[in-house]
Parts: structure tokens; sequence; C-alpha cells
């Protein structure tokens, strides 16, 4: 479903108290709508960059969560990429010592990570879930 601004005019029109009216207009007017045919462009501009860079076998890493936006934009992605990678997986500290992960970086001698994600704000997640942990594991001469 599409917003639009008839969507949310009505939204906003519902609202019988003025307190809710003016958070709900304030929250409307700080919304940023892409669309899709935009978001797979910048996308696809911004993966063109990052290979531009990125030389040699690269492993792509999603968190945790199985059905978090780092695995969907991938997909979106992935039959685009100018390489295959050597190695895609879920990546989390705790279950790390199944499925060996970190592990098969460091066997493989993979130099380069790739995250792909819809949005990145105060990166948080990504560095406290897998390039903190992710980093800790590997010896410091495999860490450049």
């Amino acid at each position: 479903m599409e917003l639009t601004r008839e969507k949310a005019q009505a939204w906003i029109n519902k609202e019988t108290d003025p307190l809710i009216k003016d958070i709900k207009k304030k929250i409307i007017a700080n919304v940023t709508y892409v669309s899709a045919s935009v978001f797979k462009t910048k996308l696809r501009t911004t993966t063109d960059i990052a290979f531009q860079k990125i030389t040699g076998d690269y492993a792509v890493l999603w968190d945790y969560k199985p059905h978090s936006s780092k695995r969907w934009v991938f997909h979106q992605i992935k039959n685009s990429l100018p390489r295959k990678p050597s190695l895609v997986s879920y990546y989390t500290k705790s279950v790390d010592s199944i499925i060996g992960v970190a592990n098969e970086i460091y066997i493989k001698k993979i130099k380069n990570i790739v995250i792909f994600d819809d949005a990145v704000y105060s990166g948080e997640q990504l560095i406290n879930r897998i390039l903190v942990p992710l980093s800790n594991f590997l010896p410091k001469k495999h860490k450049k």
C-alpha cells in the first residue's frame, strides 16, 4: 500500500484529540517516501560504488534476525552483483560456535565483508552484533 497525501490527511483527520492530531501531523511531515524503483536504483548505484573498492573474495553477512532487512536488501541486488560472494550467512556471536561463520571467514582468508541494509542509523546493530564479535574472533593479522 502506497502512502499518499490523501491517505495521510485522512489518517490525521480521523483523530479527535488535538494533541494526538498534532503528533500525527509531525509524523507525516517527517516521513520520507522512497518508491521501490528509486530504492532499487540507489541500491544499484551504491553497490557499484562499493564494488569499485572491494577486490577479491567477500562474505555477505546478515544479523541474527531471519527476516531482517539485511537479508531482504541482499536478495534485491543478489542477481546484479559483479561477483558472487564466497560466503553468505547469518552471523551472531551466540551461535557462531555452531555455524562457524567466523572460522570459515578465517580459513577461506576472506578479506571483505559486505552487509547490505536499507538504512543504518546509529550503526549499533552493525557494530555490536556483527563487526565487534567478528573482530574479536579474528587474529590481528587478519583484521585488516
